[in-house]
Parts: structure tokens; C-alpha cells; sequence
């Protein structure tokens, strides 16, 4: 609709839906090479930087400009919550329905790590309640392990990869 508008010469905002992310809170989990990208992209918009992450790098805390918090304290202050952590023992389902129950009500849930820091049933369950307000993943809990995209584009890809998920068509 946005792009629409801006072809005829509409910039009018009425109607569509988005967020200022100016003034907002960013809790960032994981602050290694992509969670310090985004936290310098969120300084950037002038968002409030809040970070969890279980070495903590107090240096780059105070060239950045964030505060290392507890992981609770993160969940109930942020505005959006962007995870950028490895996956393992520690870390499956780090996102589960206490987790989201602690949340700000209409957070949005940012995933780009790995499908499984997300019990993917406890957040459908939050988007269906309204308690999150948006998600953004590129990953999902039980997708394999792609090496390269072109794997996705094989005739064999579903054969080879069980993704977990349900009526999806496939393009070749």
C-alpha cells in the first residue's frame, strides 16, 4: 500500500500500520558480531538499547551506549526483542510460553539466530492472544541445516530436508 501511495504522489500515512522506533526499547540477546550490529543500527533510529548476553563485554557497552540487563528485565521493558545467540542445551527454547509471558504486552519478537531459541507453539499461541504484537523470523524451530540457498531450489529439497512444517507449497 506504502509503495502505492508513493507512486501517486500520496506520502499520507492514514491507514497503514508500522511503529516509530524512535524513543522505543530494544532488548538485544546476544551481543557478539551481529547483536553489536544491531545494537549500533538501533542507536542509529535513537531506540534505548538494552542487552542481555552471558559474557559481557562492558567495553563495547560503553562505546555503544546500552546497559547490560538480567534476561527477565529485558523481556519485560522491551518494545522488541531480537535474538542473536548460538543454539544449544542452554539456549533451546529460550523463547517459551514463561518467557513470553513476562514480555511487554505487543512486543515484537525478532529471530534471525536459529529456529530453536523459539518454542514455536508458545509463540503462536502469543501472536493468537495478542501478547506478541508482530514477529519477524527467517529461521523456524525444526528447519534443517541449509548450507547454501540453492539447496532450497532442488527438485530433492523436501526429500532431503524434513522442515516440520506443514502445508507449505514449494517452488522449483
Amino acid at each position: 500500500k506504502a509503495y502505492e501511495r508513493t507512486v501517486r504522489g500520496d506520502f499520507s500515512i492514514e491507514g497503514l500500520r508500522g511503529i516509530d522506533l524512535q524513543g522505543k526499547t530494544i532488548g538485544v540477546v546476544g551481543t557478539g558480531s551481529i547483536g553489536k550490529h544491531v545494537i549500533r543500527i538501533a542507536k542509529g533510529f535513537e531506540m534505548n538499547v538494552v542487552a542481555f548476553d552471558v559474557m559481557k563485554n562492558n567495553k563495547l557497552a560503553k562505546m555503544l551506549g546500552f546497559k547490560y540487563v538480567d534476561f527477565e528485565y529485558l523481556l519485560k521493558n522491551s518494545d522488541i526483542v531480537s535474538l542473536h545467540v548460538p543454539y544449544n542445551k542452554s539456549t533451546h527454547h529460550m523463547i517459551d510460553s514463561k518467557a513470553i509471558s513476562k514480555m511487554k504486552e505487543g512486543a515484537i519478537m525478532i529471530n534471525t539466530a536459529r529456529g530453536g531459541l523459539i518454542e514455536t507453539s508458545a509463540l503462536l499461541q502469543g501472536l493468537q492472544t495478542g501478547k506478541i504484537g508482530g514477529a519477524g523470523l527467517d529461521v523456524l524451530e525444526e528447519e534443517c541445516f541449509i548450507k547454501e540457498e540453492k539447496q532450497i531450489l532442488s527438485k530433492d529439497f523436501l526429500k532431503e530436508c524434513e522442515t516440520g512444517v506443514k502445508n507449505i507449497s514449494w517452488r522449483n
